[in-house]
């Protein structure tokens, strides 16, 4: 069956790889390495401009790749995330919101793999029980904006914007 289109990307994957839990956990998303020297030379070149049109496809497929490759059947967290990105890649929904434990690795995400998928993305940490859910859980959250539905300037304000505006919203 055909892969629907959609205009908000939501997805969480399996914490084993960065539990604290796990004595043998992640730091970074397996195979990612592939093309993180190239992808972190176009952030210092173009900064807060970074955008799909400074990724080839070719740079995207390696490391899309190399991702699946290296994490085998073991490693489920990149597994789903790499699929995922591929999604996102491809069909360029407008918001993307991911979750995982507190340890996942979302910075590097965030400054340099969700930009060169053109988006403009934000991590928070956020525990339930501060959002009335009777229930201790730290999460982080990544949520990213598409700069082809909000455009590049747009999807950072939204991006900048959306951590002062769920922190508006926790209890006192």
């Amino acid at each position: 069956a055909p892969i629907p289109q959609v205009d908000m990307f939501i997805a969480g994957t399996s914490c084993v790889d960065f539990s604290s839990l796990n004595t043998r956990k992640s730091k970074a998303f397996s195979g990612l390495v592939a093309e993180d020297k190239l992808w972190q030379s176009l952030k210092r070149e173009h900064g807060d401009q970074l955008s799909l049109g400074h990724l080839s496809r070719d740079s995207w497929r390696r490391a899309i790749d190399s991702m699946m490759e290296s994490s085998g059947s073991s490693n489920t967290s990149t597994t789903t995330f790499a699929s995922a990105m591929n999604y996102i890649f491809e069909r360029q929904p407008k918001i993307v919101i991911f979750e995982n434990v507190e340890s996942a690795p979302w910075q590097s995400v965030v400054d340099y793999v969700f930009p060169l998928c053109g988006y403009a993305a934000a991590w928070m940490r956020l525990d339930t029980k501060k959002y009335y859910l009777p229930q201790t859980r730290s999460r982080k959250y990544l949520v990213a904006f598409s700069h082809n539905a909000f455009t590049l300037e747009g999807a950072q304000a939204l991006s900048s914007s959306i951590k002062k505006s769920v922190e508006n919203l926790e209890r006192m």
